[in-house]
């Protein structure tokens, strides 16, 4: 999740600028689409998750929302508009939101009370590893297709930056940006079927009750 999240959040705003015509400030500020579904989702699981004690459902819907908003990115990128990339942006934050802390709550929960702060950390490293990850081959994705696309006579796609390509003449211009429109969207497929493995890895997320206190009567807790 954390390889899929961080991509899309470091080349969407790229997108939107260079493909979609929209100022810097304002493609910046879609990823507050993102960020909107995540917390809404954030905050109504968390709460049905202390009413309910159950929370094994949760990231197997997210998962599967996330990779269908990912999926529709991918598929519809070059044509949508940017009110169309805020809904899906806000609909792949509603997955996000469904299982980036409902899964450390399941870490926390599946551990002996000695081994919470190991399993805390083992989870943020996780993440961290697959967002670092995710950047790297998403960009080394983008760049391909870019390079490939970019027409000739052009400048190295490498070096090519929203502002050097505002600044380029039509038609070029309008080449060069359809070219990124496409290898955005194009990228964001090619790593969606790792969201699709996390919804299968989230089917065999394993359901135990939901403890009550952080502290146990023992220093090794049975599963009931």
């Amino acid at each position: 999740m954390g390889f899929g999240l961080f991509g899309v959040l470091t080349y969407v705003p790229a997108f939107a600028q260079i493909s979609l015509g929209t100022s810097a400030t304002r493609a910046g500020l879609l990823v507050t689409a993102l960020m909107a579904g995540t917390l809404v989702t954030t905050v109504v699981s968390g709460r049905l998750i202390t009413r309910t004690g159950h929370y094994r459902g949760y990231p197997v819907a997210g998962t599967a929302i996330a990779t269908v908003g990912l999926v529709l990115i991918g598929l519809l990128g070059p044509d949508l508009g940017t009110w169309g990339l805020v809904g899906l942006l806000m609909f792949l934050g509603l997955g996000l939101g469904l299982v980036m802390q409902v899964v450390m709550l399941a870490a926390q929960n599946a551990v002996d009370r000695c081994d919470l702060g190991a399993a805390t950390s083992a989870v943020l490293f996780l993440r961290q590893v697959g967002a670092s990850a995710g950047v790297a081959v998403v960009g080394a994705l983008v760049t391909r297709s870019f390079s490939q696309r970019v027409p000739a006579g052009v400048a190295d796609p490498r070096t090519l930056t929203p502002e050097t390509i505002a600044a380029l003449p039509e038609p070029t211009r309008a080449l060069v940006a359809s070219a990124f429109g496409a290898a955005v969207p194009s990228a964001l497929l090619a790593v969606a079927p790792l969201l699709g493995l996390a919804f299968l890895l989230a089917l065999a997320l394993p359901h135990r009750p939901l403890r009550t206190t952080a502290h146990a009567e023992s220093d090794r807790e049975t599963p009931r």
